[in-house]
């Protein structure tokens, strides 16, 4: 039939990809809301969620090089660095005196 979508061709634009960002982003505001209540579980929680999108930014930058997921890639990797580094100075102010 003429104009009728193929299984490969016009329906794929026709029908658009499943949101998943949605739910991607409910826990990473919740990793944030619980970063901003100093709660210590929550570091270690974002620096892995924070590596798993950087993984996969790196595998999908061997597919298509692009200036942007570069620099978003680095800007992870700033924001780990700079949890990392938050997550130490938490430690540090929680940790017992001993004398």
């Amino acid at each position: 039939m003429i104009g009728t979508p193929t299984a490969k061709g016009q329906l794929g634009q026709l029908i658009p990809p499943r949101p998943r960002s949605p739910w991607l982003n409910s826990y990473a505001a919740g990793l944030l809301v619980a970063l901003l209540k100093n709660r210590l579980w929550a570091y270690p929680w974002m620096i892995a969620f924070l590596a798993a999108f950087i993984g996969y930014q790196a595998y999908r930058l061997t597919f298509t090089l692009s200036f942007g997921l570069a620099a978003l890639t680095i800007f992870d990797l700033f924001i780990a660095w700079l949890t990392f580094r938050e997550y130490r100075k938490q430690l540090a102010r929680h940790a017992p005196a001993t004398n």
